[in-house]
Formats: C-alpha cells, sequence, structure tokens
C-alpha cells in the first residue's frame, strides 16, 4: 500500500519595497507630531490653536506607532533569514 503525505507547508516567494524611505517618512511624522504637541500645548492657554487641532496630534501618535511596527527586516544571507508569519 503506497502512502502519500500531504504537505501544507509551501514557501512562496514574495517581493516587497523598499521600507528606507518610509522609514524616514514616518521618524519625520512622528518627530513633527512631538514638535507639534508641544507648540499646541504651550500656546492652547492663550487661544491661539483650536482644541481640535491639539487633539489630533495626540491621536496621532499611536496612529504613527502601529504605522511604525509594519516595518520589519530580513537578513541579507539567505540560510540565516527570518521567516515571517
Amino acid at each position: 500500500m503506497a502512502t502519500e503525505q500531504a504537505s501544507s507547508n509551501r514557501e512562496r516567494p514574495i517581493w516587497v519595497h523598499n521600507g528606507w524611505i518610509m522609514l524616514f517618512v514616518l521618524l519625520g511624522l512622528l518627530i513633527g507630531n512631538i514638535v507639534f504637541f508641544i507648540y499646541t500645548a504651550s500656546h492652547i492657554e492663550r487661544g491661539a490653536p483650536p482644541p481640535l487641532v491639539f487633539f489630533l496630534s495626540i491621536l496621532m501618535f499611536p496612529v504613527l506607532i502601529i504605522l511604525m511596527t509594519g516595518l520589519f527586516t530580513l537578513s541579507l544571507i539567505p540560510w540565516l533569514s527570518n521567516i515571517l508569519m
């Protein structure tokens, strides 16, 4: 009797975009958001910026952190590369 084993583990080659540009964009947005938050927090007493702008800058912190977690690195040596699940 011949038995065949069905394997569900198959490697699929994938191609991803270079993330260096996105890393610099996200770091720039994060630094800009921190500066904007400090600026609006220091001027909110005077009534210069609307409070909505201040709260939008607070909401952007978790959004930027979540976007930064999507960046990943792979090893350049094939037999030492990471497995992405």
